[in-house]
């Protein structure tokens, strides 16, 4: 089967003549907390003001903020941020009672009664995700009511777009804002899957933010790529990008953390080595100072008062909350957690048995007692993490003869001291390399829309998996092996040829370049005369050379099926083309039938 390359444009945007296209709006949907960004028409025009060239010397360095408008102030927000909780309060009946921080705040100030007639959740972001398998009794409760992932994403978005619809009206009240006139370009993690992909669109079609599944108003970039170019336009950068740099993006957020290794040429960036990413963002820093709270008080009580009080555990996290940014790895820190009163009365009664922790924890008063010994052991598996992903990207360049430049540090995470402080201690890089963003929790958000503007200032990315299609492949003894040992996967097709069944024919091996515009071509043909459809199944491996598509580290990432006339004949069986068009944001699979000219395709994201 041949392989043939060529460049194509990209598909225009069929909307326009109905919806013309006036916004360019960035969604930064975030495990812990969720924010917007406009960009206003003059950044439009600044930043494509030579239209017919990508070139970044032509793009000046920006006040990035007088550009991009996000908002600080939120509903129930007690300080500044630029983002809100991603957090749902809804009543008995599913219906949304609250969003964002407001959520937070009235769960907490409900008495246990009018608490059991409501549902609140968080992290839901993590459900997206099947791999992590992130359970929460709230989503018990909504399974109950006709409520799954997506419907609650759609709900959120829904109220953070008619948040975003008052956010314009302030600054000019004679604007009627339409969701059909944006470009949104959401941020997602570099870990994330092609199937998390698709319950995002889900999700903004049932909020009514896009017309159709396939709406080419969506654009997904990932998470350290807009930090990279919020970092390289800012005029505020506390880095100074220069070209040809290196540069090692650390995206540190409530949920994940993703690396992305990226090169600044003349007219855009090349990503250098596959992107690594790993669940070990903020969130998980909580999960350990929990487990650990539930061991200083004791499982069966902490159990106990959680369940009959839910709020409890909030109240835990937000005095834990104070003592996790307020540390900066000082030798002497006495932070306090105040211990519930519901906990308390039983602690009474009870004496607690905190030996299963290798760190010494101190009650007093009704207090937990969190001391710098204590906070360390907490950040411990999480800082081991991020420095063995970063450390693996280091090696990964090194290998490829390369020196980063820059380690440069986004996410709310990266807003930590200790962190970095860690990190800059331990990472086998010199010290001074290592920067965290000025922006921090807003990098992303300014990045998004740079992207939205231009995305083809991203020139390459490399394939992080093995993109194939699962097919009967003639057999070769020097690839298959023995005839003996293959058993039921032989086949015999009607011209003859012994072929094998869920054989993986490569289309983009690991490691390749991807180039937008580039397509990829392979011819297929039934294999019988007799056949009246044809199923072609796309699949995504972690090895570079996989040879069958059931084997252990493949899986299907979905299936294209299309129609063929039999015959009787095979001299005269259709003859299918699969071709698979790089764009910045996935891959588009097309699959034509020579003979009659139908076509079926389906699209696939990078980061499966």
């Amino acid at each position: 089967m041949g392989q043939n390359q060529s460049q194509v444009p990209a598909p225009d945007d069929l909307l326009a003549a109905v919806h013309p296209l006036k916004w360019q709006i960035a969604v930064d949907f975030g495990t812990s907390y969720s924010g917007f960004a406009v960009a206003i028409k003059d950044f439009v025009g600044t930043l494509n003001q030579d239209a017919g060239a990508a070139d970044l010397s032509s793009v000046p360095h920006l006040p990035l903020a007088n550009y991009i408008k996000y908002n600080t102030s939120w509903p129930g927000g007690r300080v500044p941020y630029p983002k809100t909780r991603t957090t749902l309060l809804y009543d008995a009946k599913g219906e949304v009672v609250a969003w964002g921080n407001e959520a937070w705040e009235r769960y907490l100030s409900m008495e246990s009664d009018d608490q059991a007639e409501h549902i609140y959740i968080d992290r839901f972001k993590l459900l997206l995700d099947a791999k992590l398998n992130h359970r929460d009794a709230a989503m018990d409760r909504l399974k109950k009511l006709g409520k799954d992932p997506v419907d609650m994403i759609a709900d959120y978005l829904r109220k953070l777009v008619a948040f975003l619809a008052k956010f314009i009206k302030h600054s000019d009240s004679t604007i009627d804002f339409n969701p059909l006139h944006v470009r949104w370009c959401l941020t997602i993690p570099a870990m994330w899957s092609d199937a998390a992909k698709q319950k995002m669109y889900r999700a903004m079609f049932k909020a009514d933010l896009i017309p159709s599944l396939t709406s080419e108003r969506v654009i997904f970039c990932s998470e350290p790529m807009a930090g990279l170019l919020s970092e390289a336009i800012s005029s505020d950068a506390r880095t100074n990008i220069h070209r040809n740099d290196p540069i090692l993006m650390v995206d540190m957020g409530g949920g994940t953390v993703d690396l992305t290794a990226m090169r600044m040429g003349s007219n855009g960036f090349d990503e250098l080595v596959p992107g690594l990413g790993a669940s070990c963002g903020s969130t998980m820093l909580d999960d350990q100072f929990l487990a650990m709270f539930r061991r200083a008080v004791g499982p069966k009580i902490y159990d106990q008062v959680v369940a009959e009080h839910p709020k409890v555990k909030l109240q835990i996290l937000r005095d834990w909350e104070t003592c996790k940014t307020t540390f900066h790895g000082e030798k002497r820190f006495h932070g306090r957690v105040a211990i519930p009163r519901a906990m308390a009365r039983l602690l009474d009664a009870h004496e607690s048995d905190s030996s299963s922790s290798d760190v010494e924890v101190e009650l007093d008063d009704n207090e937990l007692c969190m001391t710098t010994a204590l906070i360390e052991s907490l950040y411990q598996p999480i800082v081991d993490q991020i420095v063995a992903l970063v450390t693996k990207m280091l090696d990964q360049c090194k290998a490829k003869g390369i020196t980063v430049a820059h380690v440069l540090c986004v996410g709310g995470f990266s807003q930590s001291k200790y962190l970095i402080d860690v990190l800059r201690d331990r990472l086998p890089i010199n010290p001074r390399k290592i920067v965290a963003s000025a922006h921090a929790p807003a990098a992303v958000l300014l990045g998004a829309p740079v992207f939205a503007c231009r995305p083809e200032l991203i020139l390459k990315q490399v394939a992080r998996l093995t993109y194939g299609i699962s097919t009967a492949m003639p057999y070769k003894p020097s690839l298959h092996g023995p005839r003996d040992s293959l058993k039921d996967r032989l086949v015999m097709c009607d011209d003859g040829t012994t072929c094998v069944n869920n054989g993986f024919d490569v289309v983009i091996r690991k490691g390749d370049a991807l180039v937008p515009g580039q397509v990829i071509t392979k011819s297929y043909v039934p294999l019988f005369c007799a056949q009246t459809r044809v199923s072609l199944g796309v699949f995504v491996s972690h090895l570079e050379d996989p040879v069958y598509t059931d084997a252990v580290g493949c899986d299907e990432a979905g299936e294209v099926v299309i129609k063929v006339i039999p015959c009787t004949y095979f001299s005269d069986v259709d003859s299918l083309r699969a071709s698979v068009r790089v764009e910045h944001t996935g891959l588009v699979l097309e699959v034509t039938n020579k003979r009659t000219g139908a076509k079926v395709d389906m699209t696939l994201d990078f980061y499966d």
